[in-house]
């Protein structure tokens, strides 16, 4: 464990041990390897960056690259307006493509009650067609 660090001082271990970020030497700044985005090398600026909006979403974008969608499909598929953001065919709804809004939305009651509507409605067709199938054979 370190000691405490002042406030505005250095906090290299940090740095050199988060895998996104890195130090320029040229400008003795930390520079955001996912986002480009450039810092001063204090705990409170980084830490602030680390937990703001831009760089949440920046790496919800990255993480969900490596994300499997198809696990959803044909429920859920790549919109058509929009490809980076997919689209729910049960409550056509158009959703960003970050796991936690995806797991959120399967997980809601809205897109749960539509599932268990089409599952009952497949197996009715199911039903209905295998009925028809075997007459008297003309």
């Amino acid at each position: 464990e370190m000691a405490p660090l002042a406030k505005g001082e250095l906090w290299p271990s940090f740095i050199r041990d988060h895998a996104d970020l890195e130090m320029v030497e040229e400008s003795g700044k930390v520079r955001c390897k996912s986002t480009g985005h450039e810092m001063a090398p204090t705990k409170e600026v980084v830490e602030a960056y680390l937990s703001g909006k831009k760089y949440l979403k920046a790496r919800a974008k990255i993480v969900g690259g490596e994300y499997d969608f198809d696990k959803f499909l044909p429920s859920i598929v790549t919109s058509r307006k929009d490809p980076t953001k997919l689209f729910c065919h049960l409550t056509k709804k158009t959703i960003n493509k970050v796991p936690e809004e995806i797991e959120l939305h399967v997980n809601g009651r809205r897109f749960k009650a539509r599932l268990r509507e089409k599952e009952e409605l497949d197996e009715r067709r199911k039903k209905k067609s295998a009925g028809k199938g075997g007459g008297e054979g003309r």
